[in-house]
């Protein structure tokens, strides 16, 4: 058995790399470390950062790299695209570790290779590149990060307590694609219902022109008639003029003036069924056009709803943003006060202006020495949030100060 570390005994790897086992693969940050950025040709650099990975179940593999590297992308396929990853791997056989570009099968559909993780091979996926059809360069929309996904990469944790950013991750992706669907859900029912009312506006404005045209149609026909009818009445009555002229003239005009009367009193109603008609075409065409106000006042309000939508995506994804980012702090040598609390005697209250009552925090020391100088204080990984604050407990007042990163997760997130 090995008791590491034990005074005056000398230690192989494998010691110290079981004293790394309890720690999962992944990089130390997803903050900065081991940020992929595109060179705007067919390569990438690869940032600084720290990681794990594992040579056996009980042996952890600590990946450091102090400098950014400049990886090279291979040539694009001329018919379809690819999806290469930026690997960080660990040869068992070699006894080395190198980060490189694997590269990924063109097709229709490409998918990305799965990491190696054997008896030869321990791989983490920092990024993936998708390699368009004939791409001679390459963007930052072509890179997903993918340091926050546990299938390829994750954020190390000593696999006790930890986050999980596999969990937060999927829940945030569930949420913005409900969020998405329901937006896109909000905006075609809108163009339905502008299109409806903008149907219902052409079929009313057709029904109120063709009544106009009737009415009109028919004010002509009965002018036209009335017309032809006088001139007719006209002449029949000059004739008879001529055939009594020498008669009793005075007699027969009276009877004639009588007869045109009663004429008129057939005519004059016509005149005013025609004037009726147009007036109630008039008024359906004015009822089409406000028909068509109210259209488009309802389409100014969907608009105005699905500008509220919009404001409302931003604002989450702002807070989401502000949900887990990463803090530091530091725990000094002084300051500490008697703690009630089950999870140590000591206990020490840190400002930290971003913390609200009911977050939940994950503290864990920002670095190696911290590490050591942290078990020695016996610092309990269980932290109390306040308004403003958090208390970490200890059974001991640390040596040095210790350096601790802390990420918060918002309430209601």
């Amino acid at each position: 058995m090995i008791a590491f570390p034990l005074d005056n005994t000398e230690y192989s790897a494998v010691a110290l790399g079981a004293w790394c086992g309890t720690r999962t693969r992944g990089v130390f940050s997803a903050e900065s470390h081991y940020t992929v950025t595109a060179n705007g040709d067919l390569s990438v650099t690869v940032g600084a950062g720290l990681g794990w990975l594992h040579m056996s179940d009980y042996w952890g593999i600590n990946v450091f790299e102090s400098d950014p590297t400049v990886l090279s992308v291979d040539i694009a396929d001329g018919n379809f695209a690819r999806i290469d990853a930026v690997c960080i791997q660990l040869d068992k056989a070699a006894n080395t570790a190198n980060i490189i570009i694997k590269k990924g099968t063109p097709g229709a559909a490409p998918v990305i290779v799965p990491p190696v993780r054997d008896t030869n091979y321990d791989e983490i996926y920092i990024a993936t590149i998708t390699i368009p059809a004939g791409a001679v360069a390459l963007t930052q929309a072509n890179i997903t990060d993918q340091r926050l996904n546990e299938a390829y990469c994750g954020v190390m944790r000593n696999g006790i307590t930890g986050i999980p950013t596999q969990q937060l991750y999927d829940q945030w992706s569930s949420w913005m694609a409900n969020f998405t669907q329901e937006a896109q859900d909000y905006y075609t029912n809108y163009q339905t219902m502008v299109s409806d009312a903008y149907t219902a506006y052409l079929a009313q404005l057709a029904t109120t022109q063709g009544q106009a045209t009737d009415a009109y149609n028919q004010f002509v026909s009965d002018m036209t008639a009335w017309q032809t009818q006088s001139q007719s009445d006209f002449d029949v009555w000059w004739q008879e003029m001529k055939d009594i002229i020498d008669e009793d003239a005075l007699g027969h005009l009276l009877e004639d003036m009588a007869a045109l009367q009663a004429r008129m009193d057939i005519i004059e109603p016509l005149a005013n069924t025609a004037n009726t008609n147009a007036t109630t075409a008039l008024a359906n065409a004015s009822d089409a056009l406000n028909t068509a106000n109210s259209a488009m006042t309802a389409a100014n309000a969907a608009q105005n709803t699905a500008n509220t939508a919009n404001t409302a995506a931003a604002n989450a994804m702002t807070q989401a943003n502000n949900a887990y980012r990463a803090y530091t702090a530091t725990l000094p040598t002084t300051g500490w006060a008697t703690s009630g609390s089950a999870a140590g005697t000591l206990q020490y209250t840190v400002t930290a202006a971003a913390v609200a009552a009911n977050d939940m925090l994950a503290v864990h020391p920002a670095n190696f020495n911290s590490q050591e100088l942290a078990v020695a204080a016996g610092i309990s990984p269980y932290v109390d949030t306040l308004a403003g604050s958090f208390r970490v407990y200890s059974n001991a007042v640390p040596t040095a100060a210790i350096s601790i990163q802390y990420s918060i997760r918002k309430a209601g997130i």
